[in-house]
């Protein structure tokens, strides 16, 4: 019983992005400032629905010890909230807009970023961020790896060339450099290919996953020359997109983590007097074959050594 309701949370946990919308765009300036727009919304009678399945199913499994995955669910359209928490990450003018239309109910946020320099300090020293490293220490040492490398603008081999960093690779946030646990799902076989996706169709009909988006936006202060995991505009050549529609999800697609798997970036030309600080990119540490360590040079030397000596 206690499976079956561990199920039921892994299903809900996994289908409230079904029923939302998120959009997040980002500026960049030449000098180091920029803007930021994000709306976030979710289908009012669906989240209602998962509410239900909820609570009924621990109604009959007597309960359960877990935390509600809507319990924050207010808190997010928490105006006075939202503003306190972007200003202190850094952002200036901070505006905020509640609807409700066509059963949807979103909040779009807007604010103005004076520096990125300042803002990813002032993000890394946060309150918020100290809070979360201290509960949880893999959350922490993921959040240190973002914020000490793999997120950001980094300096390339071409001076006049900059990448940024949207979403690093998922293996580099894993800890101790575990594999993409999505990868398993290589190992199932027909059988139960077909019976999740079965069960993801009928999901699809239910939560409305075909109306579910998600979009990544930035405008840059230079041409990008080169992208990964993100589509250039066919219009402005500085702005990249990244969409995630809820008709294009499937096994294959979670397996690539929708295409973040390796993480996605940008490089475009770097503009005069650039006033982001670049970051050195750090190399990937190759990892021996079976995960062993080679031994040294010195020490298959003297081993050698030993050995002839054993033999004269």
């Amino acid at each position: 019983m206690k499976r079956t309701l561990s199920l039921v949370l892994v299903a809900v946990l996994a289908l409230l992005p079904a029923c939302m919308k998120l959009s997040v765009g980002n500026t960049v300036n030449a000098d180091g400032s920029g803007d930021m727009e994000m709306s976030f919304g979710y289908k009012l009678d669906t989240i209602e629905m998962l509410k239900g399945m909820v609570e009924g199913q621990m109604g009959e499994e007597g309960g359960g010890d877990g935390e509600d995955p809507f319990a924050k669910m207010d808190e997010i359209f928490d105006e006075k909230k939202i503003k306190e928490s972007m200003t202190k990450a850094g952002m200036n003018d901070v505006t905020t807009k509640i609807e409700e239309k066509d059963g949807w109910k979103t909040m779009t946020v807007k604010g103005k970023i004076k520096s990125y320099d300042e803002m990813m300090k002032k993000a890394s020293e946060s309150e918020d961020v100290k809070k979360a490293k201290a509960e949880d220490p893999e959350a922490g040492a993921m959040i240190d790896k973002l914020m000490g490398g793999s997120f950001g603008f980094f300096k390339t081999d071409k001076e006049d060339v900059v990448k940024m960093s949207l979403i690093p690779p998922i293996g580099d946030l894993l800890p101790g450099g575990e594999e993409n646990p999505l990868e398993k799902l290589d190992e199932m076989d027909e059988d139960q290919r077909a019976m999740i996706e079965q069960q993801m169709e009928q999901m699809r009909a239910m939560f409305a996953l075909d109306q579910m988006k998600v979009e990544m936006r930035v405008r840059l202060p230079g041409e990008i020359i080169d992208a990964q995991g993100v589509k250039k505009d066919e219009k402005e050549a500085n702005v990249a997109t990244w969409t995630l529609k809820g008709a294009d999800v499937g096994l294959d697609s979670v397996k690539t983590m929708f295409g973040m798997k390796n993480g996605l970036w940008v490089k475009f030309k770097k503009p005069a007097n650039f006033g982001i600080t670049l970051k050195e990119e750090k190399k990937a540490e190759s990892k021996p074959a079976g995960g062993t360590t080679p031994k040294s040079p010195e020490k298959k030397t003297g081993e050698e050594e030993k050995k002839k000596k054993e033999d004269g």
